[in-house]
């Protein structure tokens, strides 16, 4: 179907003759465009708002549109649409192919509609261990004698304190809430430290993944976000209740894992593991694996891969081609295994935050 889109206003089109609003959908194949003063460039979609297999269009006014020729406005759009074609989904105009296909994979298989662009946001999670154990043990900040954080289905982490008594800055608390549905909802909160003291949330969380200082000032010891247990001196008296630690020496927290709420799937590009241990004079060297790890709403944790890390430089950094999907409601954690129980490890996986929109 060939078509004229002309642009009238400042946020109308006029699509073969016909006035429509941008907040209008369309089906739209071929794009053919014929000179006429005030064409529109197409710069991306909203697609799938409505569920269907249809889009909005958001644009730009063309420099000197009305001196281009209909060849030169082609080649425009055609670098747009990789192909010259639009086909009406969203993924037609993204140019990694990879991101195309695991959208549209992840549609058919969930039955869902993603929008990449809704959020406009990547994520990285990355962590360290400096007490990697000869068995699975989570790439985060834990307490001693803690090797894996304690998952929980209830809203209960609602407190937060320093391990110095001078510690008074504004720390950003990102984590999930969960309903009775077992659906995570993201939230983001900030609460002042006050020292060793405890300081409650003011959204209790199910999830604690990820904490900020957002002041001017370093912080001057540990940051402890955790379900309400005694303290001594602001550090919880019961490790396996901490959900996430900004550790000594930082201002943010190092935790390679994270949840992903209802109203989010998460496509990984790629995961990375290294050792930082050094090698002694004596030849001491680490080496082990790191497993990438998922659990869907109501399953249990699985491995999606294992790489191995060497001190010596044998680095576990993956590449997915195609990338990997994570659906709403999912659990994700980096775990390493180790020749020896104290070693260094770190780690992090990235990739692209998609919107559920239906």
């Amino acid at each position: 179907m060939a078509i004229t889109l002309t642009k009238h206003g400042s946020n109308i089109l006029e699509i073969d003759n016909t006035t429509k609003t941008e907040s209008e959908f369309y089906n739209i194949n071929d794009i053919i465009l014929v000179p006429k003063d005030n064409f529109i460039k197409l710069i991306r979609t909203n697609g799938f708002v409505d569920g269907s297999d249809s889009a909005r269009f958001e644009y730009t006014e063309v420099t000197n549109i009305s001196s281009s020729s209909s060849e030169e406005l082609i080649e425009i759009i055609s670098g747009l649409f990789n192909a010259g074609t639009f086909d009406g989904k969203e993924t037609s105009t993204i140019s990694d192919y990879y991101l195309q296909h695991a959208i549209q994979v992840a549609e058919q298989k969930y039955s869902v509609k993603l929008n990449a662009f809704t959020k406009n946001k990547d994520l990285l999670k990355f962590g360290r261990n400096a007490n990697i154990q000869t068995t699975k043990t989570t790439l985060m900040t834990l307490q001693d004698g803690v090797f894996n954080e304690s998952y929980i289905s209830t809203n209960l982490i609602d407190t937060v304190s320093s391990s110095n008594a001078s510690d008074t800055e504004v720390i950003v608390v990102e984590g999930h809430t969960i309903d009775g549905s077992g659906d995570f909802t993201f939230v983001s909160q900030s609460v002042t430290l006050n020292g060793r003291n405890k300081v409650v949330l003011s959204t209790p969380l199910a999830r604690a993944n990820r904490m900020v200082n957002d002041g001017s000032n370093n912080l001057l010891g540990s940051v402890y976000c955790y379900e309400d247990v005694s303290i001594s001196n602001g550090v919880p008296s019961d490790g396996t209740k901490t959900h996430c630690i900004i550790d000594i020496g930082f201002n943010n927290s190092e935790k390679a894992a994270t949840t992903i709420s209802k109203d989010d799937f998460f496509i990984v590009t790629e995961f990375y593991g290294h050792s930082l241990e050094l090698i002694t004079a004596l030849g001491n060297t680490a080496f082990g694996n790191i497993q990438f790890e998922l659990r869907e709403k109501g399953k249990t944790f699985i491995s999606i891969i294992d790489k191995g890390v060497h001190s010596t430089g044998g680095n576990a950094d993956y590449q997915f081609k195609p990338y990997l999907i994570i659906p709403a409601n999912s659990d994700i954690r980096l775990r390493g295994t180790a020749n020896d129980n104290g070693k260094d490890f770190s780690g992090g996986i990235q990739g692209v935050l998609c919107s559920v929109i239906s």
